[in-house]
């Protein structure tokens, strides 16, 4: 959590008296030794997601169906919120309500994301660490169903399938720009394909989802 992005995450609160400066830090950093997030968007039809995480709309986004039933929606607020700090300090925790607001609201200006996140504890022994980073395996919570390929992506079919295990099948959208709005469409002419996985097990053992 530490290495998110945006500096502001679990800070959503008004935080004037320095105190409270020094305890949101505490718990910021224990929540970011504890837990990771997997963050998702709803939607790829915004052009601004693909230029901050689509390598400038040469990348891909995977569709994902995930089973999980503690998916969280993000909240985008206007201004900070108001959590009783004083009141949480004297009871040496939040409230579990206060405590889920602060990890899923953000400043409105992050809301072309329609972001939704699910938090995992680092501690899970399904999670496999590799020098500082965290992935977070898939399987029947979390599935990978499709591929879209962004409007300047010269990724081939052929390389596709050379990164699925043998045998299984994913639906590949290629996608351009609109030509009437500041939006990512599918491509009506190529639609959208079905690729067949043609790599053997020892590569797909080397998979996996970021956390």
């Amino acid at each position: 959590i530490q290495d998110l992005n945006d500096p502001f995450e679990l800070y959503a609160a008004a935080l004037t008296d320095p105190r409270y400066r020094a305890k949101f830090r505490e718990f910021k950093n224990h929540v970011s030794k504890s837990y990771g997030m997997i963050c998702f968007s709803r939607h790829w039809s915004n052009p601004v997601l693909w230029s901050h995480y689509g390598d400038r709309h040469q990348g891909i986004a995977l569709e994902i169906d995930v089973q999980r039933a503690d998916v969280c929606k993000v909240i985008y607020s206007p201004a900070r919120i108001f959590v009783d700090v004083e009141a949480a300090m004297k009871r040496g925790s939040f409230l579990k309500e206060d405590a889920y607001r602060l990890v899923r609201t953000k400043f409105q200006h992050w809301q072309y994301e329609d972001e939704r996140r699910v938090f995992v504890s680092l501690s899970d022994r399904s999670i496999a660490c590799d020098k500082g980073l965290h992935f977070y395996p898939f399987g029947a919570q979390v599935v990978v169903t499709g591929v879209i390929l962004g409007a300047a992506s010269t990724l081939s079919n052929e390389t596709i399938a050379q990164n699925l295990q043998l045998g299984r099948t994913i639906s590949v959208t290629r996608t351009r720009l609109a030509f009437e709005s500041f939006t990512v469409v599918r491509q009506r002419r190529l639609s959208t394909e079905t690729v067949a996985g043609i790599a053997g097990p020892t590569r797909q053992r080397k998979a996996g989802g970021g956390s």
